[in-house]
Protein backbone atom coordinates (compact mmCIF):
# COMPACT_ATOMS: atom_id res chain seq x y z
CA UNK A 1 0.00 0.00 0.00
CA UNK A 2 1.49 3.41 -0.72
CA UNK A 3 0.48 6.20 1.08
CA UNK A 4 1.30 9.87 -0.47
CA UNK A 5 1.42 12.37 2.30
CA UNK A 6 1.42 15.22 -0.24
CA UNK A 7 5.19 16.00 -0.37
CA UNK A 8 6.19 12.52 0.88
CA UNK A 9 5.36 9.05 0.49
CA UNK A 10 5.12 6.17 2.74
CA UNK A 11 5.27 2.34 1.11
CA UNK A 12 3.95 -0.65 3.44
CA UNK A 13 3.96 -4.40 2.80
CA UNK A 14 0.37 -5.17 3.04
CA UNK A 15 -3.67 -4.26 2.42
CA UNK A 16 -3.84 -1.19 4.87
CA UNK A 17 -6.45 1.53 5.28
CA UNK A 18 -9.97 1.67 3.41
CA UNK A 19 -10.29 -0.25 0.14
CA UNK A 20 -8.52 2.40 -2.66
CA UNK A 21 -10.16 4.26 -4.62
CA UNK A 22 -7.85 3.18 -7.45
CA UNK A 23 -5.00 0.43 -7.69
CA UNK A 24 -2.42 -0.79 -10.06
CA UNK A 25 -1.43 -4.34 -11.16
CA UNK A 26 2.29 -4.09 -12.15
CA UNK A 27 4.45 -7.19 -13.44
CA UNK A 28 8.25 -6.72 -14.01
CA UNK A 29 8.59 -4.85 -16.90
CA UNK A 30 6.50 -2.20 -15.80
CA UNK A 31 8.29 -2.30 -12.53
CA UNK A 32 11.64 -1.65 -13.84
CA UNK A 33 10.66 1.10 -16.52
CA UNK A 34 9.46 2.70 -12.92
CA UNK A 35 12.67 2.23 -11.35
CA UNK A 36 14.34 3.21 -13.99
CA UNK A 37 12.93 6.35 -14.76
CA UNK A 38 12.11 7.75 -11.00
CA UNK A 39 15.68 5.53 -9.29
CA UNK A 40 18.20 5.00 -11.76
CA UNK A 41 17.80 7.44 -14.61
CA UNK A 42 16.09 10.88 -12.36
CA UNK A 43 18.55 13.65 -11.96
CA UNK A 44 17.24 15.68 -8.84
CA UNK A 45 19.31 18.56 -10.21
CA UNK A 46 17.68 18.89 -13.77
CA UNK A 47 16.41 21.12 -15.50
CA UNK A 48 12.31 21.63 -15.82
CA UNK A 49 12.42 20.05 -19.10
CA UNK A 50 13.65 16.88 -17.58
CA UNK A 51 11.33 17.04 -14.72
CA UNK A 52 8.36 17.70 -17.33
CA UNK A 53 9.29 14.79 -18.81
CA UNK A 54 9.24 12.86 -16.20
CA UNK A 55 6.61 13.50 -14.76
CA UNK A 56 4.40 13.62 -17.89
CA UNK A 57 5.74 9.93 -18.48
CA UNK A 58 5.13 8.45 -14.90
CA UNK A 59 1.29 9.40 -15.63
CA UNK A 60 1.84 6.96 -18.83
CA UNK A 61 2.67 4.26 -17.04
CA UNK A 62 0.13 5.46 -14.41
CA UNK A 63 -2.78 4.99 -16.84
CA UNK A 64 -0.81 1.31 -17.83
CA UNK A 65 -0.94 -0.34 -14.80
CA UNK A 66 -4.36 1.22 -13.91
CA UNK A 67 -5.53 -0.22 -17.18
CA UNK A 68 -3.85 -3.88 -15.85
CA UNK A 69 -5.85 -3.83 -12.78
CA UNK A 70 -9.26 -3.10 -14.59
CA UNK A 71 -9.21 -5.75 -16.73
CA UNK A 72 -9.77 -7.99 -13.59
CA UNK A 73 -13.21 -6.55 -13.42
CA UNK A 74 -16.33 -6.70 -15.68
CA UNK A 75 -16.64 -4.59 -18.76
CA UNK A 76 -19.92 -2.44 -17.20
CA UNK A 77 -17.40 -1.92 -13.51
CA UNK A 78 -14.43 -1.47 -15.49
CA UNK A 79 -16.20 1.25 -17.44
CA UNK A 80 -17.95 2.69 -14.09
CA UNK A 81 -14.62 2.67 -12.69
CA UNK A 82 -12.68 4.72 -15.14
CA UNK A 83 -15.33 7.33 -15.55
CA UNK A 84 -15.10 7.38 -11.91
CA UNK A 85 -11.21 7.98 -11.63
CA UNK A 86 -11.14 10.44 -14.78
CA UNK A 87 -14.19 12.67 -13.59
CA UNK A 88 -14.62 16.00 -15.87
CA UNK A 89 -11.37 15.21 -18.28
CA UNK A 90 -11.46 15.70 -21.58
CA UNK A 91 -12.13 12.57 -24.30
CA UNK A 92 -8.91 12.79 -25.39
CA UNK A 93 -7.66 12.02 -22.30
CA UNK A 94 -9.72 9.24 -21.83
CA UNK A 95 -8.80 7.68 -25.43
CA UNK A 96 -5.58 7.40 -23.40
CA UNK A 97 -6.45 5.05 -20.81
CA UNK A 98 -8.45 2.88 -22.63
CA UNK A 99 -8.30 0.36 -25.66
CA UNK A 100 -11.92 -0.32 -26.40
CA UNK A 101 -11.00 -3.46 -29.27
CA UNK A 102 -8.60 -5.29 -27.08
CA UNK A 103 -11.46 -4.85 -23.83
CA UNK A 104 -14.25 -5.68 -25.74
CA UNK A 105 -13.14 -9.12 -25.84
CA UNK A 106 -11.36 -9.64 -22.23
CA UNK A 107 -13.66 -10.67 -19.76
CA UNK A 108 -12.27 -12.01 -16.59
CA UNK A 109 -12.67 -15.56 -15.79
CA UNK A 110 -13.77 -14.29 -11.63
CA UNK A 111 -17.12 -15.47 -10.06
CA UNK A 112 -18.48 -12.04 -9.37
CA UNK A 113 -21.37 -11.96 -7.36
CA UNK A 114 -22.60 -8.65 -6.39
CA UNK A 115 -22.98 -5.19 -7.67
CA UNK A 116 -19.06 -4.32 -6.44
CA UNK A 117 -17.13 -6.12 -8.04
CA UNK A 118 -14.02 -4.43 -7.42
CA UNK A 119 -14.61 -4.39 -3.37
CA UNK A 120 -15.17 -7.93 -4.11
CA UNK A 121 -12.17 -8.24 -5.85
CA UNK A 122 -10.61 -6.43 -2.98
CA UNK A 123 -11.60 -9.27 -0.36
CA UNK A 124 -10.46 -11.93 -2.72
CA UNK A 125 -6.64 -10.60 -2.73
CA UNK A 126 -7.11 -10.01 1.25
CA UNK A 127 -8.23 -13.65 1.42
CA UNK A 128 -6.00 -15.41 -0.82
CA UNK A 129 -2.91 -12.86 0.98
CA UNK A 130 -4.22 -13.50 4.44
CA UNK A 131 -1.21 -16.12 5.24
CA UNK A 132 1.35 -13.82 4.55
CA UNK A 133 0.50 -10.26 4.94
CA UNK A 134 1.64 -8.57 8.22
CA UNK A 135 -1.14 -7.59 11.19
CA UNK A 136 0.93 -4.92 13.03
CA UNK A 137 -0.84 -2.14 10.94
CA UNK A 138 -4.40 -3.85 11.11
CA UNK A 139 -7.32 -2.90 13.74
CA UNK A 140 -6.69 -6.48 15.08
CA UNK A 141 -3.40 -5.23 16.72
CA UNK A 142 -5.32 -3.10 19.17
CA UNK A 143 -6.09 -4.87 21.94
CA UNK A 144 -9.35 -3.11 23.84
CA UNK A 145 -12.26 -3.82 21.79
CA UNK A 146 -13.78 -0.50 23.18
CA UNK A 147 -10.96 1.95 21.49
CA UNK A 148 -11.00 -0.36 18.48
CA UNK A 149 -14.46 0.34 18.20
CA UNK A 150 -14.42 4.06 18.64
CA UNK A 151 -11.43 3.92 15.77
CA UNK A 152 -13.71 2.28 13.32
CA UNK A 153 -15.47 5.06 13.82
CA UNK A 154 -12.95 7.66 13.48
CA UNK A 155 -12.13 5.39 10.42
CA UNK A 156 -15.62 6.24 8.36
CA UNK A 157 -15.27 9.88 9.18
CA UNK A 158 -14.76 12.20 5.82
CA UNK A 159 -15.86 15.82 4.04
CA UNK A 160 -15.41 18.93 6.17
CA UNK A 161 -13.97 17.47 9.66
CA UNK A 162 -11.51 15.45 7.91
CA UNK A 163 -10.25 18.57 5.57
CA UNK A 164 -9.42 20.32 8.06
CA UNK A 165 -6.85 17.78 9.58
CA UNK A 166 -2.72 17.61 8.98
CA UNK A 167 -1.96 15.09 6.06
CA UNK A 168 -0.44 12.84 9.04
CA UNK A 169 -1.41 12.58 12.89
CA UNK A 170 0.13 10.64 15.05
CA UNK A 171 -2.04 9.65 18.49
CA UNK A 172 -0.98 8.49 21.25
CA UNK A 173 -4.06 6.75 23.64
CA UNK A 174 -2.86 6.06 26.88
CA UNK A 175 -4.25 3.12 28.90
CA UNK A 176 -3.90 1.97 32.80
CA UNK A 177 -1.80 -0.89 31.42
CA UNK A 178 0.43 0.33 28.41
CA UNK A 179 -0.51 2.46 25.31
CA UNK A 180 -1.59 2.49 21.85
CA UNK A 181 -0.26 4.27 19.00
CA UNK A 182 -1.94 4.97 15.92
CA UNK A 183 -1.71 7.03 12.68
CA UNK A 184 -3.97 9.47 11.18
CA UNK A 185 -4.33 9.78 7.51
CA UNK A 186 -6.31 12.68 5.65
CA UNK A 187 -6.90 11.38 2.50
CA UNK A 188 -7.13 14.03 -0.38
CA UNK A 189 -10.16 13.53 -2.92
CA UNK A 190 -10.08 14.63 -6.35
CA UNK A 191 -12.02 14.49 -9.37
CA UNK A 192 -9.25 13.15 -11.55
CA UNK A 193 -5.38 13.45 -11.75
CA UNK A 194 -4.75 13.62 -14.92
CA UNK A 195 -2.89 17.41 -15.30
CA UNK A 196 0.46 18.28 -14.06
CA UNK A 197 -1.11 21.51 -13.49
CA UNK A 198 -3.49 23.31 -11.49
CA UNK A 199 -4.54 20.53 -9.58
CA UNK A 200 -6.00 22.43 -6.83
CA UNK A 201 -8.76 23.02 -9.24
CA UNK A 202 -9.83 19.01 -9.31
CA UNK A 203 -9.94 18.88 -5.60
CA UNK A 204 -13.24 17.69 -3.87
CA UNK A 205 -12.69 18.50 -0.13
CA UNK A 206 -16.37 17.45 0.60
CA UNK A 207 -15.20 13.79 -0.81
CA UNK A 208 -12.20 13.52 1.81
CA UNK A 209 -11.38 10.24 3.90
CA UNK A 210 -9.59 9.78 6.79
CA UNK A 211 -7.15 6.35 7.38
CA UNK A 212 -6.11 5.22 10.56
CA UNK A 213 -3.71 3.07 11.04
CA UNK A 214 -2.28 1.43 14.11
CA UNK A 215 1.34 1.76 14.67
CA UNK A 216 3.76 4.48 12.72
CA UNK A 217 3.24 5.42 9.09
CA UNK A 218 5.46 8.50 7.49
CA UNK A 219 8.62 10.07 8.63
CA UNK A 220 6.89 13.78 8.53
CA UNK A 221 4.54 13.88 11.56
CA UNK A 222 2.12 17.36 10.86
CA UNK A 223 0.60 17.20 14.21
CA UNK A 224 0.55 14.88 17.36
CA UNK A 225 -2.85 13.56 19.50
CA UNK A 226 -3.07 12.53 23.09
CA UNK A 227 -6.12 10.76 24.46
CA UNK A 228 -6.67 8.99 27.90
CA UNK A 229 -8.55 5.71 26.80
CA UNK A 230 -11.55 6.25 28.40
CA UNK A 231 -12.12 9.80 27.12
CA UNK A 232 -11.51 8.06 23.48
CA UNK A 233 -15.23 8.48 22.99
CA UNK A 234 -15.25 12.35 23.47
CA UNK A 235 -12.07 12.48 21.30
CA UNK A 236 -14.07 11.03 18.41
CA UNK A 237 -17.18 12.91 18.77
CA UNK A 238 -15.16 16.16 18.74
CA UNK A 239 -13.14 15.17 15.56
CA UNK A 240 -16.17 14.39 14.16
CA UNK A 241 -17.98 17.43 14.84
CA UNK A 242 -15.56 19.89 13.27
CA UNK A 243 -16.36 22.50 11.29
CA UNK A 244 -14.01 25.76 11.13
CA UNK A 245 -10.32 26.77 11.57
CA UNK A 246 -10.91 27.94 15.14
CA UNK A 247 -12.96 24.49 15.98
CA UNK A 248 -9.62 22.54 15.06
CA UNK A 249 -7.60 25.19 16.93
CA UNK A 250 -9.73 24.64 20.09
CA UNK A 251 -9.81 20.55 19.55
CA UNK A 252 -5.85 21.22 19.43
CA UNK A 253 -5.63 22.79 22.67
CA UNK A 254 -7.78 20.01 24.21
CA UNK A 255 -5.76 16.93 22.77
CA UNK A 256 -2.68 18.08 21.06
CA UNK A 257 0.58 18.51 21.81
CA UNK A 258 2.20 21.63 19.41
CA UNK A 259 5.64 22.21 19.35
CA UNK A 260 5.61 25.11 21.78
CA UNK A 261 4.07 23.12 24.34
CA UNK A 262 6.37 22.19 27.18
CA UNK A 263 6.22 18.85 27.54
CA UNK A 264 6.79 18.59 23.62
CA UNK A 265 10.46 16.69 23.48
CA UNK A 266 9.21 14.25 26.45
CA UNK A 267 6.51 13.88 24.37
CA UNK A 268 8.58 12.97 21.33
CA UNK A 269 11.26 10.92 23.58
CA UNK A 270 7.93 8.66 23.91
CA UNK A 271 7.14 8.67 20.35
CA UNK A 272 10.58 7.63 19.72
CA UNK A 273 10.63 4.79 22.46
CA UNK A 274 7.64 3.26 21.04
CA UNK A 275 8.88 3.52 18.01
CA UNK A 276 11.44 1.83 18.61
CA UNK A 277 9.85 -0.99 20.58
CA UNK A 278 7.24 -1.83 17.86
CA UNK A 279 9.19 -1.57 14.90
CA UNK A 280 12.91 -2.12 15.39
CA UNK A 281 14.21 -2.95 11.55
CA UNK A 282 12.58 0.09 10.37
CA UNK A 283 12.98 2.58 13.54
CA UNK A 284 14.56 6.07 12.80
CA UNK A 285 14.00 9.60 13.96
CA UNK A 286 11.15 11.35 13.12
CA UNK A 287 11.74 14.73 11.00
CA UNK A 288 9.53 17.65 12.09
CA UNK A 289 10.12 19.80 8.96
CA UNK A 290 6.81 20.14 8.55
CA UNK A 291 5.31 20.00 11.91
CA UNK A 292 2.06 22.38 12.41
CA UNK A 293 1.76 24.04 15.30
CA UNK A 294 -1.88 25.77 14.34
Amino acid sequence: TVFRHFDNATVAKGLLGQPPKTAWLMGYSLLERIHYLLVAGYDVYGNLGHQLDTRLYMSFLRMEAEANFLLLLPEDARIRERDDWYREVHDKVKAFVSNPIFEDNSEPDIPYRTDDPKGELYEFLKDRLESVLPTKHTMSSIKNPLARQELDRLNRLEGVPVNLLPQTAFLRITGDSSDEYVTLLHNDAYVNIATVFHSKKNRRPEEDTLSVIPGFIGAYPRAFYVVKEQELTSFVDAMSSLETEDDYAAFVDRYGVRRTAANFWQHSDTIHAAFKSMDPVNYGMFDYGRLENR
